[in-house]
């Protein structure tokens, strides 16, 4: 496409992101665009419980490569959103919509 593109690093760990960016460019990128290997339905993670009672419409999707980048998890707290047990039934969008954004904006 003749695009130019400028990355730049900076901070503790840039010689080791130079690299591992570099890396993945190289190995990773050039492949990104090649076809996916189809997913039988049944191969899918199914969604958290949390999410389920909501009855979304989703679309489901796959990444096109494994990451460019690796990292350790952190739990930020102890709840398990799989022991809530029943939760309550879901209202309208607008209805969620409004006690979302007033409970973000209650105190």
């Amino acid at each position: 496409m003749g695009d130019n593109c400028q990355l730049l690093i900076s901070g503790a760990d840039e010689q080791e992101a130079h690299q591992r960016l570099s890396q993945w460019l190289r190995d990773e990128f050039p492949h990104c665009d090649a076809p996916l290997a189809e997913v039988k339905s049944d191969e899918l993670e199914p969604l958290p419980v949390s999410l389920t009672n909501l009855n979304p419409q989703i679309i489901r999707a796959r990444t096109v490569c494994s990451g460019s980048a690796g990292g350790i998890l952190t739990p930020i707290s102890s709840l398990d959103l799989n022991a809530l047990g029943n939760l309550p039934a879901a209202k309208s969008v607008d209805a969620e919509q409004s006690a979302l954004e007033n409970g973000l904006t209650w105190y």
